[in-house]
C-alpha cells in the first residue's frame, strides 16, 4: 500500500484545488440556499472543461481515466470549497457504466458523459423508507427511488435493482418525476425519483455494493476537505478574535480544543486514501475500509464542527457565518447512506464479529 500521492495525483488535486478558489467560494452555495437553484450550470461547465466530469471513465471513451483514489482527492476539494454541486454522483455513475455496463451503452453514452453533454447520478440506497418495491433489470414498469442527489437534470440514472444488482436508466426514456427531498444541505439538493413505463438496463459487471463502497469512499472525502477548511477558519478566527485585551487563541483552553480539533481532522487522512486505493485493486473487497472511513471521518468531524461553533460564539450559529454552511455540509456527510453506527456494525459484521 502506498501511503503518499503520486505526483499525477498531486497535479489532479492541485488543479481542481486552484479551480474551485477561484470560482466557488462560500457565496455560490449561499445562493443555492437562497434561491430555488438546484444545478449550477456555469459551474458544471467548468469541471467539464478540465475533464473532471469524466474522472473515472477510460480515455478511449474520452474520459480522463483516473481512479477512485482521484476521484477522493477532487471530492475533498468539493468540500473544502463547500462546492454546490453532487459531482461524485456522476463520476460513479460513469464508472458503473464503464467497468460493468453493456458495450453498447458504454459506446452511446460514456463519451457523452466524459464530456459532461449528459448528466449521470446515483439511486444506490440500500434501505429507502420511501421506495417502492425492487427495481427489476431488464424490466419496464414504476418505481420510486429516494435521496437521488441531481435526479431533476439527470440523463443517466445508475439504479439499485433486486439483489443488489445494478441497472441504468435514461430519464429521455422515461416518464420521470422528481420532488426536492429538503434535506439538510440544499447546496447539493437529493430528490424523490419516480418513473413509469421505464427499461432499465442491467450492469451486469458490478454489484450496488460495490459501487456503494467507492460512494462511502467519497463522502468520507468530502467530509474530510470540509473539516481541514472549518478547522482552518476556526485557527483564522481564535487568533482575531478578542477577549480580555488579547485574542482568544492565547488561552489554555482554547488551545487545547484547536489541538483536539486538528487530531479529529488529521487522523482521518489516511483511513479514505486506504479505502480509495483498495478498491482500485479490487472494489468488492474495500468494503471494511470504506465503511471504517464513513464510520470515522464523518464522525469526528461533526464532532469537530460543533466545536468550531462553540470556538465562533454566538457568529458560528448565524446565516452571515460561513461556519454553519460547512456544518450542514458534515450533518449530510455523516447521515447520507448511514450513520457511524451503521457502519461500524458493517465493519463488525465484515470482521466476523456478528454471528
Amino acid at each position: 500500500m502506498d501511503y503518499w500521492l503520486s505526483e499525477e495525483e498531486q497535479l489532479v488535486q492541485s488543479s481542481f484545488h486552484d479551480y474551485l478558489a477561484s470560482e466557488c467560494g462560500p457565496g455560490r452555495a449561499r445562493t443555492a440556499y437562497d434561491t430555488d437553484l438546484t444545478f449550477d450550470r456555469e459551474l458544471w461547465r467548468g469541471f467539464a472543461e478540465l475533464g473532471f466530469t469524466g474522472a473515472c471513465i477510460p480515455a478511449q471513451h474520452g474520459g480522463s481515466g483516473l481512479g477512485m483514489m482521484e476521484a477522493a482527492l477532487l471530492a475533498e476539494e468539493l468540500g473544502r470549497h463547500t462546492a454546490p454541486m453532487f459531482l461524485e454522483g456522476h463520476i460513479l455513475a460513469g464508472l458503473a457504466i464503464s467497468v460493468g455496463g453493456p458495450s453498447a451503452g458504454q459506446q452511446r453514452l460514456l463519451p457523452k458523459l466524459a464530456s459532461g453533454e449528459l448528466i449521470g447520478t446515483l439511486a444506490i440506497a440500500a434501505d429507502d423508507p420511501g421506495a417502492s418495491p425492487p427495481v427489476e433489470p431488464s424490466g419496464a414498469g414504476r418505481a420510486s427511488l429516494g435521496m437521488v442527489p441531481l435526479a431533476d437534470v439527470a440523463d443517466v440514472v445508475v439504479v439499485r435493482c433486486a439483489d443488489s444488482q445494478l441497472g441504468v436508466l435514461e430519464s429521455t426514456h422515461a416518464n420521470v418525476a422528481a420532488r426536492n427531498a429538503n434535506g439538510i444541505d440544499q447546496s447539493r439538493k437529493v430528490f424523490q425519483l419516480s418513473f413509469d413505463q421505464a427499461a432499465v438496463e442491467p450492469i451486469p459487471g458490478l454489484s450496488a455494493d460495490a459501487l456503494c463502497n467507492g460512494l462511502f469512499t467519497l463522502l468520507s472525502a468530502d467530509a474530510y476537505g470540509a473539516a481541514d477548511r472549518l478547522l482552518e477558519l476556526t485557527v483564522e478566527y481564535a487568533k482575531t478574535r478578542e477577549q480580555f485585551g488579547q485574542p482568544i487563541a492565547q488561552f489554555q483552553a482554547v488551545k487545547h480544543q484547536l489541538a483536539e480539533m486538528a487530531l479529529a481532522v488529521v487522523t482521518g487522512r489516511g483511513l479514505f486514501w486506504k479505502a480509495a486505493r483498495e478498491f482500485d485493486a479490487d472494489c468488492e473487497s474495500s468494503a471494511k475500509s470504506a465503511s471504517m472511513a464513513k464510520a470515522h471521518i464523518t464522525d469526528q468531524a461533526m464532532q469537530m464542527a460543533r466545536a468550531a461553533v462553540e470556538l465562533h460564539g454566538g457568529i458560528g450559529f448565524t446565516w452571515e457565518s460561513d461556519v454553519q454552511l460547512y456544518f450542514k455540509r458534515l450533518m449530510f456527510d455523516r447521515n447520507y447512506l448511514g450513520t457511524p453506527e451503521v457502519h461500524r456494525e458493517r465493519c463488525a459484521e465484515l470482521s466476523g464479529w456478528v454471528q
